[in-house]
């Protein structure tokens, strides 16, 4: 009875494993299949100086304007990170222009674009979210491969305080970017 269940057993694991493999193989044209991912290590969103060694800040381009009652807008604040993800595809060097209006009453609103090259290919795209006073950020970033990538999407939240790494999850998969709501 027990050889039956070890070769019961060692079956299954056979036709798991064979099917897993089949699943593999098959990820990359199936638009249904998308690979999860994470940052593995610190620096994939934020500004230099602030707890992400990683990055380089340039405040050379950006823009400022303060209103009246006291709101401010930073346009197209430049900064570089490299980058590394549980799926080695998003890491590389990415280049972030990052703009924000905050208002006098609290929080900002926050939107930019974002490309990542690596490797063997690249990724662009957008984002935008919001910041409460204390620089809690809550983003969400679209991004398009291109090269080896191409075909394939990026979709991310990154959420937690500005001025540190950004708590990260997403999907890579093979298909159009999600469209925006009609207008």
């Amino acid at each position: 009875m027990r050889t039956l269940r070890l070769s019961l057993a060692g079956t299954v694991i056979l036709v798991l494993l064979g099917g897993l493999s089949s699943v593999a193989f098959a990820q990359d044209e199936d638009p249904w299949h998308g690979n999860w991912l994470e940052p593995t290590r610190e620096g994939a969103f934020g500004t230099a100086g602030h707890d992400l060694p990683s990055c380089v800040l340039d405040k050379g381009e950006r823009e400022a304007e303060y209103g009246p009652s006291g709101g401010k807008e930073i346009r197209n604040l430049l900064f570089t990170c490299e980058v590394v993800f549980s799926d080695p595809r998003l890491t590389g060097t990415q280049t972030t222009r990052f703009s924000e209006r905050c208002f006098a009453e609290g929080g900002c609103v926050n939107w930019g674009t974002m490309d990542i090259v690596g490797a063997d290919g690249a990724w662009s795209g957008w984002f935008n979210g919001i910041e409460d006073r204390a620089g809690e950020t809550d983003l969400h970033i679209v991004l398009t491969g291109s090269g080896d990538y191409e075909g394939l999407t990026n979709v991310r939240h990154a959420s937690g305080n500005f001025w540190l790494a950004l708590t990260q999850t997403g999907v890579i998969y093979n298909s159009d970017p999600p469209p925006m709501p009609a207008e």
